[in-house]
């Protein structure tokens, strides 16, 4: 219910409630976050489907936000379990966990950490442009910063 209210409310425009809301469906599903070793498959599984569009969603809906929630950006895209972005790396969803890790890296100035995602989320995405733009202009930055270093270097070397 949370989950279907924060995504009207991405719908009409307003992030910040949306990521509102679905803070509000996490911290619900985290009063148990670790289920019993005797839970059902499907219990796990559905479990797992709900909170993996949650993550993703609050992580999108981060970037939305004004400036200084690089961390809450990290945090949202960083809780997916490792576990669930190998299971379903050959999904959709692994490559929107990915991209969206990669987006929160480069917002922390980790360039090469968010190039790796990329690369990972671009496998099981090929058609995807946003991942595939997204990875050409992390290139074309490391591409231009090494050209200014050569032109530093350059004037002090000779």
């Amino acid at each position: 219910m949370l989950r279907e209210l924060g995504t009207a409310r991405w719908k009409e425009g307003t992030a910040a409630n949306a990521l509102a809301k679905w803070q509000k469906a996490l911290r619900y599903l985290d009063v148990h976050p670790i289920l019993l070793d005797d839970a059902s498959p499907e219990l796990v599984e559905e479990f797992n489907t709900l909170r993996t569009p949650l993550l993703l969603n609050l992580a999108l809906a981060a970037f939305k936000e004004p400036v200084g929630t690089a961390g809450a950006r990290m945090r949202s895209a960083r809780r997916l379990p490792c576990s669930m972005l190998t299971v379903t790396c050959v999904s959709h969803i692994g490559a929107k966990a990915l991209y969206q890790q990669g987006l929160a890296q480069l917002t922390l100035k980790e360039g090469e950490a968010a190039e790796g995602a990329f690369l990972k989320a671009v496998s099981p995405a090929k058609e995807d442009k946003a991942i595939a733009a997204e990875l050409e202009h992390l290139r074309q930055c490391k591409k231009s910063q090494r050209e200014k270093e050569k032109a530093a270097y350059k004037i002090f070397f000779g």
